[in-house]
């Protein structure tokens, strides 16, 4: 797992449902729980849940997102093959599409 400069990433194992991957986000220099990362249904893509009012510089939050991204490419690619390397979903129809799986 990448090294953050502001954050620490931990894995919690899998969701209740077992389909997917959760995580805590903790503060680097003093341990405090910031958040979660886990999968939303609704938008089909991974998400950050913050903890009550947490505040975030610049960095901290493309630490999340670089994260976030990185989890949901290694998800496309176990999905389908094809499509690794090009940071887009594969289609049934043979092309590869946007940052969220498109059913069309």
């Amino acid at each position: 797992m990448k090294n953050y400069k502001y954050i620490d990433i931990i894995s919690t194992g899998l969701s209740l449902s077992g389909k997917t991957k959760t995580w805590r986000v903790e503060n680097k220099n003093s341990g405090d729980w910031l958040g979660g990362i886990s999968w939303h249904g609704a938008w089909r893509q991974y998400v950050y849940y913050p903890n009550g009012q947490t505040l975030y510089s610049s960095g901290c939050m493309e630490d999340i997102s670089d994260f976030i991204k990185h989890e949901m490419q290694l998800r496309r690619e176990k999905q389908d093959p094809q499509c690794s390397g090009s940071g887009y979903a594969h289609k049934p129809h043979g092309k590869c599409t946007g940052y969220t799986y498109d059913r069309t």
